[in-house]
Formats: structure tokens, sequence, C-alpha cells
């Protein structure tokens, strides 16, 4: 789980009107539980050893090994949840922001006729980018793009501000 991932469960806690506390308890609590259901399978799978051939034994310890690797991933969410800090990242974007962007209309942003423009990667003297639903393809050299790389491109911005200026 990245700060993204704790940035959603709030975004989820806010969007429910529950308390992020909460919202935290009940992730840290399904984390714990899976932790719990997975050493189990281990444990299950460990007694399976004893009498088993050489290639049942590397089976056995294969799974083992990835029953392991989950714990760890929810040991790593359980340790961000425990550093939580609420957040006032002017980044944090959401889907549904990005598909917003992704709707805001393309020739609010460049000039194009007969769905032809001027390529905004190179000097271009003549049409070559193709601009169809809200998409661009420069026939010329091959640059391509949604609504949102033509305004990064043209404004020289980071994703997450172009995000919230196409809004």
């Amino acid at each position: 789980m990245s700060r993204y991932g704790l940035r959603a469960i709030e975004f989820s806690a806010e969007e429910f009107d529950i308390p992020i506390d909460e919202a935290l308890t009940q992730r840290k609590q399904f984390c714990l539980r899976r932790i719990t259901r997975n050493k189990e399978f281990q444990r299950v799978l460990l007694n399976g050893l004893s009498g088993s051939n050489m290639e049942t034994r590397e089976f056995i310890l294969d799974s083992v090994e990835r029953h392991q690797m989950v714990i760890g991933e929810y040991q790593k969410q359980i340790a961000m949840i425990n550093n939580y800090k609420p957040s006032d990242d002017k980044d944090f974007i959401t889907p549904e922001m990005i598909e917003r962007a992704r709707r805001y209309p393309l020739e609010d942003l460049i000039e194009f006729k007969s769905g032809m423009a001027k390529c905004i990667n190179h000097e271009d003297k003549h049409p070559s980018m193709n601009c169809r639903n809200n998409f661009v393809y420069c026939h010329a050299c091959g640059y391509k793009g949604d609504v949102i790389d033509v305004f990064i491109k043209l404004s020289n911005v980071s994703f997450p501000e172009a995000i919230r200026r196409l809004q």
C-alpha cells in the first residue's frame, strides 16, 4: 500500500462519511485477519512435509514462501496505517478527477481543422497531427497522447497539476 493507497482510504472515508480513524482501523483489522489466514495455510502446508516426496516438498515450500510474501505485504500496510498522518497533499487526485480531465475538450487546447493540427511536439509547417476523440497522433514524429498529455506538453506542468486545471 503506497501513500496513495492511504489517501484512497481517506477519500473513501470522506465519501462515505466515516471517520478516518474508523476506516483505518477496519483496514488494519482486515490485514490482521489475512495475516492469520495465511499463517494458518502455512501451518497446514508444513504439516504435509513429512512423508512427502521431493517434488511435493518443493511445491509445499514454494507455497509457504508465497504465503510469506503475502503476509509481508499486509504487514507493510499495517506499518503504514500505524504511521499515518492526515494528508494535506495538494498532489492528491482521484480517479473521478482524472476521468473529468480526460473529457476536457481537446479543441479548447489546440486549433485543428478537419481532425488535423500542426504537431505540438515538433516544428510543423503543415498539419500532421490527427486529432480525434480527445486523442492526438502525429504521423510525422509519432507523438501520441490524450488531452491530459497535450495539456502537460503545452503547459509544462505535472500530471496532478494538469488534472486539477482540466476540471
